[in-house]
């Protein structure tokens, strides 16, 4: 009974080295991980840099709307000016 307990005493101890090592080399690897420092900030830029364009896309859309109305304002500038010299030519027309 004594051979067989220090033989159960004996694997014990080699199971327990073996989830040792593996602990180990677990550990080392979480230290060697990849840098989250520096994922968070990569993930942050990318954040930044959607909004930039987001925010560009939208006054690219909003300068597009603007001069659509500011070539219609010319147009309709350059129509009233015409019905004005018809009308003054009119008007000259009927004082002579």
């Amino acid at each position: 009974m004594h051979q067989t307990e220090v033989k159960r005493l004996r694997d014990g101890l080699k199971s327990a080295k073996a989830s040792l090592r593996e602990n180990v080399a677990v550990i080392k690897q979480d230290q060697q991980a990849p840098n989250t420092d520096g994922l968070i900030v990569i993930d942050q830029t990318l954040k930044y840099t959607n909004q930039i364009q987001m925010e560009r896309r939208k006054l690219h859309e909003e300068k597009e709307a603007l001069q659509l109305q500011l070539a219609q304002t010319r147009e309709a500038q350059k129509d009233e000016k015409a019905e004005k010299e018809k009308f003054y030519e009119g008007a000259s027309w009927l004082g002579k």
